[in-house]
């Protein structure tokens, strides 16, 4: 069941200027990380893709961004639609940051990005946060995308969450090929993530509508609806203790609008989802180029391509 989400607000716009980052500096494990970063409680939002955050669980993530509450944002896979270019992957990476550093406000604008490079259980992973707006963190998987309908790609070897979900391939790789896992060191991987956030609120897309099939590709993205039920999988059964938020994902375009265009908070996500779009050649870059999208794709098309413009005025919870 979908429960929709209506906010409202005042518009308020502020400048996003370049981004900086570091090199990445290794570390052994999560608990060497520093303690400005590490802000146990707080928020961790599960997503398949580095947009998904964006279109799905926002303006939510912007009333905890602007905050400052704890948050943390996991991204399962890179998005990268069968392209194997650590250059498009780190594109879309940057372009999230760009997010928040719009989101967040000036003084994480004046600044940049450190990231770090962690061997967590044997595997490694990336973390990025702004050095002047400590309590958040980006988190990347970089698993291969896997399609609408979960076959993945001829270019990353035709493999997905899907099929790593439903026992059709023994395990699946990082795109930048650093890691290997199994279904279960995947789920150990996030109970140590969550055990080491200890959040008060876990976020997750739609763990309840069927997954996809072969050829489905007008049903809810199956990188979404995997991700969120590995995710809901691991909080069952290593018993993670917090509260748990469902969001609706590609099937919300089908409900009312709950964003009103005259408030804050769609302001903010138009804007926020624009200043990711710039480094995603694949997405709409202007909300009138949004608005030509919709429904003019060949149905193999993204649905976050082609309905961009119904996501960015909805917002719904999964029950």
């Amino acid at each position: 069941m979908f429960v929709p989400v209506f906010v409202s607000g005042l518009l308020q716009l502020l400048a996003a200027p370049a981004i900086s980052a570091k090199g990445l500096v290794e570390v052994a494990s999560l608990d060497e990380i520093g303690e400005d970063y590490n802000c146990p409680g707080g928020n961790v939002h599960f997503v398949a893709h580095p947009v998904d955050v964006l279109l799905y669980q926002n303006p939510d993530l912007y009333h905890d961004v602007r905050t400052f509450k704890c948050t943390t944002v996991v991204m399962l896979t890179a998005g990268d639609r069968g392209v194997k270019d650590t250059n498009s992957t780190d594109s879309l990476e940057l372009g999230l940051q760009a997010s928040f550093n719009f989101m967040a406000g000036a003084p994480i604008n004046q600044t940049g990005w450190d990231s770090v490079k962690v061997i967590c259980r044997d595997a490694f992973i990336t973390l990025r946060y702004p050095k002047d707006a400590k309590g958040l963190l980006l988190i990347y998987l970089r698993f291969p995308d896997g399609g609408s309908d979960g076959q993945g790609y001829k270019e990353t070897g035709q493999v997905s969450l899907r099929k790593l979900y439903q026992n059709q391939t023994r395990n699946i790789t990082s795109i930048d090929g650093e890691t290997t896992y199994d279904l279960n060191r995947l789920k150990h991987l996030i109970s140590t993530i969550l055990q080491w956030k200890s959040p008060t609120i876990i976020r997750t897309l739609d763990n309840i509508t069927p997954i996809a099939n072969d050829g489905e590709y007008t049903a809810e993205h199956a990188d979404h609806s995997v991700s969120a039920r590995i995710v809901h999988d691991v909080i069952k059964e290593y018993k993670i203790p917090g509260n748990v938020t469902s969001y609706g994902g590609n099937l919300i375009r089908t409900f009312e609008p709950t964003l009103e265009t005259q408030t804050e908070d769609f302001s903010v996500k138009v804007r926020a989802y624009l200043e990711y779009a710039q480094y995603d050649k694949d997405m709409c870059k202007l909300y009138s180029e949004c608005f030509k999208n919709a429904g003019l794709m060949p149905k193999e098309a993204p649905d976050d391509d082609k309905y961009t413009v119904q996501y960015l005025n909805r917002e719904y919870y999964v029950i």
